[in-house]
């Protein structure tokens, strides 16, 4: 799995944490179906731009909190 969507993968994973939101209620919230996020979580498909904007709306982040570049932390 290349690294971006990894960390992808890893930044959904820590800001429902943050949140305390499960699967479900992320995916609910973002209008997509669990098996949809699990695939974005797992690395196997990038979100369209549409499903990105969801899921930070869903996280109460920025779009650009999703997807960062290790240099820019």
């Amino acid at each position: 799995m290349p690294a971006r969507r990894r960390r992808l993968g890893n930044r959904l994973t820590q800001l429902a944490y943050r949140k305390r939101l499960t699967d479900a209620e992320v995916a609910a919230r973002a209008g997509i179906s669990r098996a949809q996020l699990n695939r974005i979580r797992n690395g196997r498909v990038l979100p369209r731009v549409r499903t990105a904007l969801a899921l930070a709306s869903a996280l109460a982040c920025r779009v650009g909190d999703l997807f960062f570049l290790e240099h820019d932390r």
